[in-house]
């Protein structure tokens, strides 16, 4: 901000003391004060993104790991394009050094917090929810959209070919279940980052701007969470899917929702058919656990 802008956003929204400005996101700046948040679009093709943030922190508003939506500002001496105003979330998000070095129980009990927050989220009616949310998210079509939306018995096929293994009923069967749920309101973009926690306690999810109606699923992709937490953590996903969606269905007992081994067996072929189609030395890397997460939820 030029110093004009800095006073004018100081009148405005009455900050006082120092502050914090973060430039990381892919689509918006965040300034940090003591007990709030201010989201600033980088620029207008951002806009769609703030809205839509804007209107899942109102839909969620009842949600307690949802941060509180304040206020829409529109101030031309401060921005050029609307922000938003939330309250400040205690404690740092978990992810990278955090979880590369972890315990896999304190990974397992942030697992356990973290499935019963999704189903705060995920049992809010999609009813009258406002046009940003309803539209689709632009994805790129990768194997986790085909996934969930082409026919399961033609995926388990192709993929059979590139993993070099024999046709698996087990794994059509299971894609067939996981497309079968309910969509419900997703987050979008569910990891580390997102997390804040506090001494061990999940104490917030951050980050609206994906949000979407969508499968349950989608909020439990680790393909999301950074390499580090592959490096920490693949030979133990079977256990960390366990803890969260364990603590989710519960939460959700209402619901009609396959088991943990069902949703782990769908994220592990997933994951293996990626490896094996994937140039990428990571990936390659990663082929042998992968294929073996894949064997043992298949078992």
């Amino acid at each position: 901000m030029t110093p004009p802008q800095e006073e004018a956003f100081r009148e405005a929204c009455g900050v006082e003391g120092g502050v914090e400005t973060h430039f990381h996101g892919w689509s918006k700046r965040v300034i940090l004060t003591t007990d709030r948040v201010f989201l600033f679009p980088r620029d207008h093709t951002k806009l769609s993104s703030l809205e839509r943030e804007a209107a899942a922190l109102r839909a969620l508003d009842a949600c307690a790991h949802v941060p509180k939506l304040i206020a829409r500002h529109d101030d031309d001496r401060i921005s050029p394009y609307p922000f938003l105003e939330l309250d400040r979330i205690t404690g740092s998000p978990f992810y990278e050094e955090r979880y590369e070095h972890a315990d896999l129980n304190v990974a397992l009990d942030l697992m356990t917090q973290l499935g019963s927050a999704i189903a705060e989220w995920h049992t809010q009616s999609t009813d009258d929810l406002p046009s940003p949310l309803c539209g689709v998210v632009p994805r790129p079509c990768g194997l986790l959209e085909r996934a969930l939306l082409d026919d399961p018995a033609s995926l388990v096929t192709e993929a059979a070919v590139a993993l070099k293994v024999p046709v698996a009923t087990e794994c059509t069967e299971a894609i067939a279940e996981v497309q079968s749920m309910s969509p419900v309101l997703t987050h979008g973009d569910v990891h580390g980052e997102q997390l804040m926690v506090d001494s061990g306690t999940l104490t917030g999810v951050i980050d609206w701007e994906t949000a979407a109606i969508d499968n349950p699923v989608r909020d439990f992709d680790f393909r999301e969470w950074g390499r580090g937490w592959f490096r920490a953590h693949e030979r133990d996903f079977g256990a960390l899917r366990e803890g969260v969606w364990t603590s989710y269905s519960a939460t959700r007992e209402n619901a009609s929702l396959p088991s943990w081994r069902t949703v782990h067996l769908f994220f592990s072929f997933v994951e293996a058919w990626h490896c094996a189609t994937s140039d990428r030395a990571f990936d390659i890397e990663r082929r042998p656990i992968a294929l073996a997460n894949l064997f043992a939820a298949s078992a």
